[in-house]
């Protein structure tokens, strides 16, 4: 249960060498879609999102407004920012 975790325990969570499951993401590795979406929010002038891994492609995004998740999107096939296989070494 991540209500009862602080920001720093929530970032630990499944941590490896690709980085935490639970992290920060640039505005810019979002698709169009959802940053138009944040366009019709008035949220565009954001710099990045916030996104806690569910359960192994779900995905819940949102804005950190501490010690809160304000939550915008459930992606649950992660596709907000879906992962670039030939990037990984």
């Amino acid at each position: 249960m991540l209500e009862h975790k602080t920001w720093r325990q929530i970032t630990e969570i499944s941590k490896s060498n690709s980085g935490s499951a639970n992290h920060a993401v640039s505005i810019s590795s979002i698709i169009k879609g959802a940053k138009k979406e944040l366009k019709k929010l008035i949220l565009d002038d954001l710099d990045e999102l916030y996104s806690l891994r569910i359960r192994s492609k779900v995905r819940i995004w949102g804005i950190v407004l501490k010690p809160t998740l304000q939550v915008l999107w459930y992606d649950p096939n992660h596709e907000i920012c879906p992962i670039n296989k030939k990037r990984k070494k």
